[in-house]
């Protein structure tokens, strides 16, 4: 993402301290283990009786999780939240569900829409344009080059 101008490059190095590669849910297969744990947790909070049913670990390795770790809790959860007796993992809902559009694309298109009008209303002075964002010139001129604007 830095080199593609998505991510600040001093925020990455600030980050990256000690950086951590670890497998999707799905290439790690670890996914069943993480479901129990996530039932019992949700389960006992709700006060509600959890079981797992011998096609659970089909299920769920059957499906490819692209929200990751945060994605099977949040399944989950929710399937907690919805039961009306016992909680049984084999019958959640994994069908394939449309991803909410990205709100980073829409927030990006808003933020260089803004920045290509308050340039255009400043003249083209870059310094005029940061005051009247309320951003440093430097922050302006990242921007710029990242959005490809002149």
């Amino acid at each position: 993402m830095v080199a593609e101008g998505t991510f600040r490059e001093d925020l990455y190095y600030r980050i990256n301290v000690f950086p951590l590669r670890l497998p999707s849910l799905a290439s790690a297969r670890r996914h069943p283990p993480l479901a129990g744990h996530f039932l019992a947790r949700y389960a006992t909070a709700s006060a509600r009786r959890s079981t797992a049913s011998p096609r659970r670990p089909r299920r769920l390795l059957g499906y490819g999780w692209p929200g990751n770790i945060r994605e099977l809790q949040n399944v989950v959860e929710r399937a907690v939240i919805l039961a009306r007796g016992e909680i049984d993992l084999g019958d959640l809902n994994l069908e394939r569900r449309e991803p909410c559009p990205p709100a980073e694309g829409v927030l990006k298109e808003i933020e260089r829409e803004t920045i290509e009008r308050v340039l255009r209303d400043s003249g083209g002075n870059r310094r005029r344009a940061a005051e009247a964002l309320g951003i440093s010139l430097r922050t302006l001129q990242y921007r710029i080059k990242g959005y490809g604007l002149s």
